[in-house]
C-alpha cells in the first residue's frame, strides 16, 4: 500500500471536477440507482446536527373544538434532534513521464485518468447505498417480507397482490403510500412476463399484451402495479483482477420506498445522502467530486487523487420495505 504524501503540495483540479448536476447525470447513464434512493445533499460542514420532527407529532388527533371559555386546546410539538455525518472517499493513480512522452500529453492523460477514477469513486458510492437497501438485516423483521411465490413462475406470480399488500402495510407504518419500487432489470422483465400483470395491463387497453409485443419498460410496470414509479437498476462491479462480473443490485430483491421528490432537505422522506466538499457553493452548487494534482519527483511523474466526502442519512427507516420476490434474494 502506498504511503501518503507529507510534503506535497496539492493543486485543486477544478477542471477535473465533477459537480452535483454532473454526479446525478453520470450515475443515471451508468444505470445506477443509489442517488434515488438517498439523493444528494450538500453541506457546508463535514458533520453536524439538525432538527427533527416526529412523524408522530405532525399527524397527533387533537380535538380542535373550542373550549367553554373562548380559548383552544394548545397544540405543543416535541423537537428531538437529529445528525449526519460524512467520510471521506478517495483514490490516485500515478501518471510516469516516461510514459506521457511515449503515449500522450500531459493534459489528455490526466483527464482520462481522472475519469476512469472518478467511475470508480461512483461505483462506490452505488454499492456503498445498494448493499444496505438490499440487506435484510439493515431492516426490522415486520418490513422484509418473504416466502413469495417466485415472480419467475410466469403462471402463478402475483405481482400486483404482492406489492399491494406491502403497500397497505407501508401506509400504516410510515403515514404515506410508496413512491418508488426498485428492482433489477431481469425482475422488471420477469414482473412484466407475468399472466397476473399481462392481465391487468390488458384490461387497461393502453398496451398490446401478446407476447412478443409488450415493451419491457418501467413505466408499464410501475401502471400495471399502481404505483408512481419503477426504478430499475441495471449496473455491474467486477471482483478481483480477474474478468468476474456481477450485478450491483441483486436479482430477487425489490425494495419498496418514499424517495425525496424535492431538494427540500426538511421533506419527510427516506433519507438523504450528505455531501460535503471544500470547493465552497457556487449558485447554490457544490462540487461532488473534486480533483487534485501534484508532483512525485521520487518516481518522475506526477500523481491525480479524486476525493469525495459523504454519508448515508436515513431519516425515516419506516419508508423502505424490503421484498424477497423469489422467495428468497438471488444475487446475480
Amino acid at each position: 500500500m502506498a504511503a501518503n504524501p507529507v510534503n506535497a503540495d496539492f493543486d485543486v483540479r477544478e477542471d477535473l471536477s465533477l459537480t452535483i448536476e454532473e454526479f446525478d447525470l453520470e450515475m443515471n447513464k451508468a444505470g445506477y440507482v443509489g442517488h434515488r434512493l438517498l439523493p444528494p445533499m450538500p453541506k457546508d460542514k463535514k458533520a453536524g446536527k439538525v432538527p427533527r420532527l416526529p412523524l408522530e407529532e405532525t399527524m397527533q388527533d387533537i380535538d380542535v373544538n373550542r373550549n367553554p371559555d373562548g380559548s383552544f386546546k394548545l397544540m405543543t410539538l416535541e423537537y428531538s434532534s437529529d445528525s449526519y455525518d460524512t467520510q471521506s472517499k478517495g483514490l490516485e493513480s500515478q501518471i510516469d513521464d516516461e510514459t506521457l512522452e511515449r503515449y500522450d500529453d500531459l493534459t489528455d492523460a490526466e483527464a482520462r485518468v481522472s475519469r476512469l477514477i472518478e467511475e470508480c469513486i461512483l461505483r462506490a458510492f452505488e454499492i456503498d447505498v445498494v448493499s444496505y437497501f438490499t440487506t435484510p438485516a439493515n431492516y426490522a423483521a415486520s418490513r422484509t417480507t418473504g416466502g413469495l411465490t417466485s415472480w419467475l413462475n410466469a403462471a402463478s406470480a402475483a405481482p400486483y397482490a404482492n406489492i399491494d399488500a406491502e403497500r397497505e402495510a407501508f401506509f400504516l407504518d410510515f403515514g404515506k403510500e410508496p413512491n418508488a419500487l426498485f428492482l433489477a432489470r431481469s425482475d422488471m422483465r420477469a414482473a412484466l412476463n407475468a399472466d397476473d400483470t399481462l392481465g391487468r395491463i390488458k384490461n387497461q387497453n393502453f398496451q398490446d399484451a401478446r407476447p412478443g409485443s409488450l415493451n419491457a419498460n418501467a413505466a408499464n410496470l410501475a401502471q400495471a402495479l399502481d404505483i408512481p414509479e419503477v426504478i430499475v437498476a441495471n449496473s455491474l462491479k467486477n471482483t478481483g483482477n480477474t474478468r468476474n462480473l456481477s450485478r450491483i443490485w441483486p436479482v430477487g430483491v425489490a425494495v419498496m420506498a418514499y424517495i425525496a421528490q424535492t431538494d427540500d432537505p426538511a421533506e419527510v422522506c427516506l433519507g438523504r445522502s450528505p455531501v460535503w466538499s471544500p470547493m465552497g457553493v457556487v449558485d447554490g452548487d457544490r462540487i461532488g467530486v473534486w480533483a487534485e494534482s501534484y508532483e512525485k519527483p521520487e518516481v518522475a511523474g506526477s500523481r491525480v487523487r479524486r476525493r469525495a466526502n459523504w454519508g448515508r442519512k436515513i431519516w425515516h427507516p419506516e419508508a423502505a420495505r424490503l421484498i424477497l420476490i423469489h422467495g428468497q434474494a438471488n444475487p446475480d
